[in-house]
């Protein structure tokens, strides 16, 4: 089967509706079609094809490649069904089964096609925190912040948003802090920020009024953030 936005499209719609095992079946017939060899960007008689997941990121990267001083410029061509795109649809999917092993599987297929892709280091690190892999999240989404200079500024929000709540899993409030508030900069409405601001707030009033040891609060955390992990083509 080959790849196109009309099937990942299809997809999506599929696991918005809980549909998972249709959005299965798709994504696993286009990936069939996947060969190591595939490139999400690579140049073809002096023009440059690009596999962007959304019209946005194919601005956004058009917007930084104008402003690198090039002495040869040259056309950008977004070509449409990304296969980096679908192998984390099918993470997704896993994670919406709640098998972070096999979705961290996927995303790992993924990354070697799209390393610096954000929304696949970003839930790369989601699945680590699920299976308590804190360390290693934390690394994963301070690379979803620095390896793609035209990230989208929602992909940035989420990223620090993630970065902030994994450093407050890691004990690292003051650190968690300010990621946190730095996500609030890129998306000031974000509920899940403001929770868990909240959380470190009333955690750091807990431990004062009770002089309880860092790792004992009681306090209850906001369930994980889920939003905006899927990009629409």
């Amino acid at each position: 089967m080959a790849i196109t936005d009309d099937f990942l499209r299809t997809a999506i719609d599929s696991i918005r509706s809980g549909n998972l095992d249709a959005a299965k079946r798709i994504l696993d017939g286009v990936l069939r079609g996947a060969g190591r060899d595939w490139k999400a960007f690579r140049r073809s008689a002096g023009t440059e094809v690009v596999y962007c997941w959304t019209s946005e990121e194919f601005v956004a990267y058009s917007d930084y490649r104008a402003r690198i001083p090039s002495s040869r410029p040259h056309p950008i061509v977004w070509k449409a069904g990304s296969y980096s795109h679908a192998f984390y649809l099918l993470a997704l999917l896993e994670m919406e089964r709640q098998n972070p092993a096999e979705a961290l599987r996927l995303l790992t297929e993924a990354a070697h096609l799209e390393p610096d892709h954000p929304d696949i280091l970003c839930l790369q690190a989601f699945a680590l925190r699920q299976l308590g892999r804190v360390e290693e999240a934390i690394a994963s989404y301070r690379l979803a912040l620095t390896r793609r200079p035209w990230a989208l500024p929602a992909q940035q929000a989420r990223a620090w948003r993630g970065l902030g709540s994994s450093l407050i899993d890691a004990e690292q409030l003051d650190e968690a802090e300010a990621a946190l508030d730095h996500s609030l900069t890129l998306e000031p409405d974000s509920r899940m920020a403001w929770l868990e601001l909240d959380y470190i707030r009333e955690t750091r009033n807990e431990r004062q009024a009770q002089s309880i040891p860092d790792r004992n609060s009681r306090i209850s955390r906001p369930s994980p953030d889920q939003s905006g992990l899927i990009s629409t083509p």
